[in-house]
């Protein structure tokens, strides 16, 4: 696969995550089975990743309530495109905010997310946002 070609699949693949938050449905997200995600708001924080695709999926579910839309700004790619890092704004339901994410994927030559770390700017959001969760 070519430089572009492979952009447009790595920018495929996270359009789609963020498309599954706004829909609150992560089904169609290319997670590998024994993926790794390591986000401060998951239980453990960033030092304690969620490990494989069912436990990912269980903790967004957990997340709908007060998860909304989402808006996709922009994507930054690593040299050798196994990594992509894309910054968007995520809506919170409960109390009404955006908070502005930079979701960083590694994803395999087959489309697999095998990593992925979540941040964000908590001045962007509610006062306290682990409480929203």
């Amino acid at each position: 696969m070519d430089a572009a070609a492979r952009k447009t699949q790595l920018k495929s693949i996270t359009e789609e995550y963020f498309k599954g938050i706004a829909k609150k449905d992560m089904s169609a997200v290319p997670y590998d089975d024994n993926v790794r995600l390591r986000s401060p708001l998951a239980p453990g924080g960033l030092s304690t990743p969620l490990v494989g695709r069912q436990a990912v999926l269980d903790w967004f579910a957990s997340l709908w309530p007060v998860l909304g839309g989402t808006e996709v700004f922009e994507h930054y790619f690593n040299d050798d495109l196994t990594v992509i890092a894309t910054r968007a704004d995520i809506e919170i339901t409960d109390p009404p905010s955006r908070i502005r994410v930079t979701d960083r994927f590694l994803i395999t030559p087959e489309g697999k997310i095998i990593q992925q770390e979540n941040h964000y700017d908590p001045k962007g959001g509610p006062a306290d946002l682990k409480s929203a969760f």
